[in-house]
């Protein structure tokens, strides 16, 4: 039932005049009113609330701002300092640097045009280094010098170090391939693994676990072969060794060029021996060509033992001693040797014995 019904029936109850009919619409349209209000009103606090959110942000921002313009004036200051401290030919280095130096964040290089790079160490012990290799520089000592790769640890100057696991204390070597220890200086290491060079100007060119320490002695390849005579060369094999002043194994296996020999050579064969002597003019420039566990004696010079096992010289100059001879002219049955003496060639069976 509409209010004014009820308002009217209570009047008339009453005796009061009958209410105006009008009112009952005027306050239908209050009530609407109102309620659009109320709707208004709730999505004003929806907008009012959206409205702080932005200011918490805006605060946030404003406070990052605020704290990267403090950063800024800070550098701004340090800079300022910093140009105040410098001279106009500083100033003027610097506006050259900018014409020959390009980095690029994109392709992440730094570009040098139409300059030399130089490093010094000035008045520095262990500076002037330059390192190119992921982690942290090894603690290392030594100027100049160029290392490339991983695991090394030097304490030299003016060397080049690439690869890696070297042990480098040697100064003005070149060394390259794996784990090698180098404490000779002038050293040329090329390549190969675990080798260990002790003697000056020395070189080792391949190969594994080697020992070169004769000064100019070279290892050309091999493995566990040892160069520890001056001048002295191993070309390859296994286990040799050439102690003699210039002596030369090539190939073979377990051989060695004694030390206090001249200018003796082992090719092939296992085993083999050269022996040396103190004695003036003896134990030089003697070969053994192949075979097996043969055996140059120590008062031999110039003698030469081709093939054969277990053969021993007898200590006589410039002989000859083969496995057999029977191309030699004059030569007996069972000859096994040959000596010059006074430009006369003898045969002999005692010269090579088994």
């Amino acid at each position: 039932m509409r209010p004014w019904i009820v308002v009217g029936v209570a009047a008339l109850a009453l005796g009061c005049p009958q209410p105006d009919p009008t009112f009952s619409d005027s306050y239908d349209q209050v009530v609407v009113d109102f309620r659009s209000l109320q709707d208004d009103f709730a999505v004003l606090q929806g907008d009012f609330a959206a409205l702080q959110g932005d200011v918490v942000v805006l605060q946030g921002e404003a406070e990052d701002l605020s704290s990267s313009l403090g950063l800024a004036n800070d550098r701004i200051a340090l800079l300022e300092a910093i140009v105040d401290d410098t001279t106009p030919e500083q100033l003027h280095f610097l506006g050259e640097l900018h014409t020959v130096v390009d980095v690029s964040t994109d392709a992440n290089t730094v570009l040098f045009t139409g300059r030399d790079v130089r490093i010094a160490a000035g008045n520095q012990t262990n500076r002037g280094n330059l390192y190119i290799g992921d982690g942290v520089v090894p603690a290392s000592s030594g100027r100049h010098n160029l290392v490339m790769g991983s695991g090394h640890s030097w304490s030299t100057s003016g060397s080049l170090i690439v690869g890696t696991g070297h042990d480098v204390t040697g100064d003005f070597a070149f060394v390259s391939g794996e784990n090698h220890v180098i404490t000779g200086e002038f050293v040329g290491m090329l390549a190969g693994r675990g080798h260990t060079v002790s003697g000056g100007h020395a070189a080792a060119v391949s190969g594994e676990g080697g020992m070169v320490g004769g000064d100019y002695a070279v290892l050309v390849s091999g493995r566990d072969n040892e160069a520890d005579g001056a001048h002295a060369v191993v070309v390859s094999g296994s286990g040799n060794q050439s102690v003699g002043q210039s002596g030369v194994v090539i190939s073979g296996s377990n051989s060695t060029v004694e030390e206090n020999t001249l200018e003796s050579v082992i090719v092939g064969g296992q085993g083999h021996e050269i022996q040396g002597s103190t004695l003036a003019d003896e134990a030089d420039r003697n070969v053994l060509i192949g075979g097996s566990n043969n055996v140059i004696a120590a008062a031999s010079t110039e003698a030469v033992v081709v093939g054969g096992t277990n053969n021993t010289t007898d200590g006589r100059d410039r002989c000859v001693g083969l496995a057999t001879m029977p191309t030699l002219p004059g030569a007996p049955d069972g000859a096994r040797g040959a000596c010059r003496v006074d430009d006369e060639v003898t045969f002999t069976s005692p010269m090579v014995s088994e």
